[in-house]
């Protein structure tokens, strides 16, 4: 970074997803797990929501020094059963669970000062899988608005 005196925190986290009667969508969507010794417990949701929402509240208290932003990785591809990575891929519009690689672009971006005016953002890797039912759900808000 240009200046060397400021710091930058970068947070990584995972995509935490909400469930609403009115699509008629149970997010997230437990019939992945189905057949493999995986789960999405509660408690994991719950984390990362608040690791994306520390996120924002360092942002506003150690602004302008440090920059605070994370990013959220959707399924990274480590071994999971065959069962599961076709679940997943089916439901994901890139058609393929991620790698590392795929998270690097959006690192580099937020660290260095290309993102200067950057922070208490969560910019979301994942092939798309969380954008259908956030898309409904904004524009069912904005609806209702």
């Amino acid at each position: 970074m240009k200046d060397s005196k400021r710091i930058l925190i970068i947070g990584f986290g995972s995509i935490a997803r909400k469930h609403t009667r009115i699509l008629k969508q149970n997010w997230p969507d437990l019939s992945i797990y189905e057949n493999t010794n995986m789960n999405n417990p509660a408690a994991y949701s719950v984390s990362k929501a608040g690791l994306l929402q520390l996120t924002r509240w360092m942002s506003t208290v150690l602004i302008p020094k440090i920059r605070v932003n994370s990013i959220s990785p959707g399924g990274i591809f480590r071994h999971q059963t065959e069962e599961f990575v076709r679940r997943y891929v089916e439901k994901t519009p890139l058609k393929r669970m991620g790698s590392e690689s795929d998270i690097v672009g959006a690192a580099i971006y937020l660290s260095t000062n290309l993102s200067s005016w950057v922070t208490g953002q969560n910019i979301i890797v994942d092939g798309g899988f969380g954008k259908i039912s956030k898309l409904f759900l904004f524009l069912i808000i904005n609806f209702i608005k």
